[in-house]
């Protein structure tokens, strides 16, 4: 079964995407139980753990195809999802190079999705790798005159050094998500990263256009 097969059967069934978090299914399932009162008999008893039984086995069924999807997403990125440029720790002289060749390719593309991935560095800021990725996207559209509606920012955690991805695809495949980005980046978990609550060092800003450097 090919991975858009198996996404859209995937949708069908579990009404998430692969993508989405389990815990929408869990409280669905959930409910279906939630309407039983006391048991006071054997054959109540006998019944409710029959549906307990259907239940359990629906949500791991749905899981399964979850995590299949998401796989199948990750393993076929390169064919949905075209890397066009990764960079970390440049000055904002030469993000600018880099930016404006993106531009040339978003409009040589007009009808394309741009999404720009950010993580953040093993010691970071809060909220660092969003307000990077907020601070390219508002680039994008300032100088590049792109349309907002086409370009997508995705805080994807951590790694050792600050690293902003820019990627492009089609608008008719499905989304590039947090989790799809997630089994093939080598993240660093939260154990191994530290976040500075007072941060005197210079994070970007939303609205700040990248005028002085990282």
């Amino acid at each position: 079964m090919s991975c858009e097969r198996l996404t859209r059967r995937t949708n069908r069934w579990t009404g998430a995407t692969a993508s989405e978090p389990l815990i929408k299914l869990i409280r669905f399932y959930h409910g279906v139980l939630a309407g039983g009162g006391p048991v006071n008999s054997t054959v109540m008893r006998y019944a409710q753990s029959k549906r307990m039984a259907i239940v359990v086995t629906a949500v791991l069924v749905c899981a399964e195809l979850i995590s299949m999807a998401t796989r199948c997403e990750s393993a076929h990125a390169d064919e949905y999802w075209r890397k066009f440029d990764e960079f970390s720790n440049l000055s904002f002289k030469k993000q600018k190079q880099r930016l404006a060749n993106f531009v040339i390719q978003l409009r040589a593309e007009p009808s394309s999705m741009a999404y720009i991935v950010a993580h953040a560095g093993r010691v970071s800021c809060r909220n660092e790798a969003q307000k990077r990725a907020n601070r390219v996207r508002n680039y994008l559209i300032s100088a590049g005159q792109i349309d907002p509606r086409r370009i997508k920012t995705i805080d994807a955690g951590y790694q050792n050094d600050w690293v902003i991805a820019l990627y492009i695809a089609p608008d008719s495949v499905p989304p590039l998500t947090k989790d799809i980005i997630s089994w093939t980046d080598g993240h660093l978990s939260a154990n191994e990263i530290k976040v500075l609550k007072k941060c005197n060092r210079a994070v970007p800003k939303a609205g700040d256009a990248m005028r002085r450097r990282a």
